[in-house]
């Protein structure tokens, strides 16, 4: 995970993308606003979130993190690391940073973002997977001691 050690995210950044992310409506933003209360409590490291996004979305589309670095262009690998990507961006991850842990280019990550969110506008049951991928950052947060109780995330 030498990339994530490379650029350390400020509360500031993050606080923005997270009002940037509550202004869409095709994400739930709930995971994200806990997610930033935990980061400023206890000081969440980026190679914890980008760890914690990859398995998450890996889980969900049952697919391996390895699988999701080759040049694969099948749709069981490209719409994963699209989805990857896209959050890598929405903590505060810079395209190029997210580029290079995938060895793409950064115009990449900049299409995959835009493919994402209109995807999820026209494509209910993509929304409703990015959703329950949201809902396994949230589950490996609590797993691994970012968050107190998962039922707080859900009270909310």
């Amino acid at each position: 995970m030498k990339l994530a050690k490379k650029r350390r995210i400020n509360k500031d950044e993050l606080r923005l993308n997270m009002l940037s992310e509550l202004s869409k409506k095709n994400f739930s933003v709930v995971p994200l606003m806990f997610f930033l209360k935990q980061y400023e409590e206890r000081e969440l490291k980026p190679e914890h979130m980008v760890e914690i996004i990859c398995k998450a979305v890996c889980e969900e589309f049952e697919v391996e993190l390895e699988e999701l670095k080759t040049p694969s262009r099948l749709r069981k690998h490209a719409l994963p690391r699209q989805i990857i990507m896209k959050k890598f961006v929405d903590i505060g991850m810079t395209t190029l940073d997210a580029a290079r842990f995938f060895n793409r280019d950064h115009a990449t990550v900049i299409h995959a973002c835009k493919t994402i969110a209109d995807q999820c506008d026209t494509d209910q049951m993509l929304n409703l997977r990015v959703k329950r991928a949201e809902g396994n950052i949230t589950k490996f947060l609590a797993e691994n001691g970012f968050i107190k109780q998962a039922e707080e995330l859900n009270k909310n």
